[in-house]
């Protein structure tokens, strides 16, 4: 070589390496020979400073998540970083040259290195998913003889330990193949890892060729330090790596959304449990005290009738008393099981389809209260409608009854019967307009002081407190309001003055 210096002077290269096998020499201008020192250099460093970066961004994300499966990549990186600086003579440059016989070592142990890193890795990422004992065995068996090969770099085997090392992660890449088609595993993840190990493997086979010398080294030269180089093997792992903690989150977030969900869900029925139990303690009060007083009043009347020199209108007064408190009580048990029978209706969704005389329903209903109660009915000509006549006869009969209890003594209910056209049913595109709903309104006078709670009204034992001596159980408009809810229909109230008025509306 010839100096730039004015005498002429003699540079040796000393070449030492375990695995070279030949070596091509080429006579080269000084001009291309520092083009091609500076573009390795420049490569070289560019891959140890992006590989740092990545162990940065690593490690943060790792303080952050603190995730084992971002701090098993940490590790990865470092091991493939100290790769990178002692392949590129780094350490050397460190030591000064001193412990040759160390430093020529440390590529390939680090090499090995990253390979056990690397199956630590993949274990991180399968073992929260209820692995097989077959793969711990095997990814244990695998960790074992990669420990080895690390260790056995330190002796004079050369390239033949790299080879053996990168057989072994090929077996790693088959192992993990296992794993993905084994596990139940999110789609997303297992997509991400299929995707990764398929890279790996490829760049695995490519190494694994290139040590063998299957490859015509010449050729591919370009295609292996360029883009299959296992310093790019920290950037497409990385990718994987952080995809994978990314989707883990989303399912973690998932499934705590679905937890909060289902407790969510849990509290509304303790919620609906407890209002039920609520209402069955109440209704266990109210059967009580509704039955206790009838039968108290039988006991008495049959006592008295069965005691001597009785006269014989007390006897029939007594039988009266009798009869009413054992009407009552049936009016009692009716309703009861009238509201029992409604929820099981609305619970089995039966299809109601019955032609119904609504005229006639309304005259058959009120029969039984003509005695004692004046009613004045305002209807139209017959009205049919096609409907369930349980469902119907429930209504009508309790809000006749629910009048004839509450209002004023001596007061005429008002009853209203016909159809009518809601806003929202009109068909525009015919000329002619048929009404689509039934109507029934049913008024009686109230005092100011009777007026019932607005909010409470409808709801299943509520009872003004004005009327808590009188027989019921406040049952009979909750009755009402279940029904026209299974019917599709609608009920409101108004009251003006002293008069309230019910409207029940229902689909012809």
């Amino acid at each position: 070589m010839k100096s730039t210096l004015e005498d002429s002077i003699t540079i040796y290269l000393k070449i030492q390496s375990q695995n070279l096998i030949e070596i091509h020499t080429e006579v080269v201008t000084q001009q291309d020979l520092a083009k091609t020192i500076s573009s390795t250099i420049r490569s070289s460093s560019i891959s140890i400073a992006f590989g740092l970066c990545l162990c940065i961004v690593a490690f943060i994300f790792y303080l952050i998540e603190r995730s084992r499966l971002i701090l098993s990549y940490v590790f990865y990186q470092a091991s493939m970083i100290l790769y990178l600086a002692t392949n590129n003579g780094i350490l050397f440059n460190i030591f000064n040259g001193n412990r040759l016989e160390v430093l020529q070592h440390t590529p390939e142990f680090f090499f090995c290195l990253r390979s056990i890193f690397f199956c630590l890795l993949c274990r991180e990422i399968f073992i929260g998913y209820q692995v097989s004992n077959v793969y711990k065995i095997l990814n244990n068996y695998l960790i074992g003889l990669l420990a080895i090969t690390t260790i056995l770099t330190f002796s004079h085997l050369g390239y033949k330990l790299v080879f053996f090392n990168i057989l072994l992660q090929l077996f790693n890449t088959v192992l993990n193949f296992y794993a993905l088609l084994m596990l139940e595993i999110p789609k997303r993840i297992k997509y991400t890892a299929f995707f990764g190990n398929t890279v790996y493997s490829i760049m695995l086979t490519e190494g694994f060729l290139y040590a063998s010398h299957f490859l015509d080294t010449n050729n591919l030269d370009f295609l292996i330090h360029n883009y299959l180089d296992y310093r790019l093997n920290g950037v497409s792992i990385g990718i994987v790596i952080f995809s994978i903690v990314t989707f883990q989150i989303l399912e973690k977030i998932k499934t705590n959304q679905k937890i909060i969900n289902d407790a969510a869900a849990n509290a509304f029925k303790i919620d609906i449990l407890n209002e039920q139990l609520i209402e069955q303690e109440q209704m266990v009060d109210l059967l009580t005290h509704e039955i206790k007083n009838p039968l108290n009043t039988i006991n008495y009347a049959v006592k008295f009738v069965q005691s001597d020199g009785v006269q014989r209108d007390e006897i029939q007064d007594r039988i009266k008393k009798i009869s009413h408190s054992a009407s009552r009580i049936d009016s009692i048990v009716n309703q009861v099981y009238l509201s029992t029978r409604i929820e099981r209706y609305e619970q089995n969704n039966k299809p109601v389809n019955e032609l119904i005389n609504f005229n006639e329903l309304i005259t058959e209903v009120v029969s039984d209260y003509e005695f004692g109660n004046s009613f004045e009915i305002n209807t139209n000509n017959a009205l049919f409608i096609r409907n369930s006549r349980f469902l119907l006869t429930s209504i009508v009969t309790n809000l006749v009854s629910n009048a004839v209890k509450y209002s004023t003594s001596g007061s005429t209910i008002f009853i209203s019967i016909g159809t009518l056209l809601l806003p929202g049913d009109s068909n525009k595109q015919s000329n002619i307009v048929k009404d689509t709903h039934l109507y029934f309104d049913i008024s009686n006078q109230l005092d100011n002081v009777n007026v019932p709670d607005s909010d409470k009204l409808f709801k299943r034992y509520y009872r003004h407190n004005n009327f808590s001596t009188k027989p019921g159980m406040g049952i009979g408009l909750n009755i009402v309001k279940t029904a026209v809810n299974i019917l599709g229909g609608a009920i409101s109230f108004r009251i003006e003055s002293d008069l309230i008025t019910f409207r029940v509306e229902m689909p012809l």
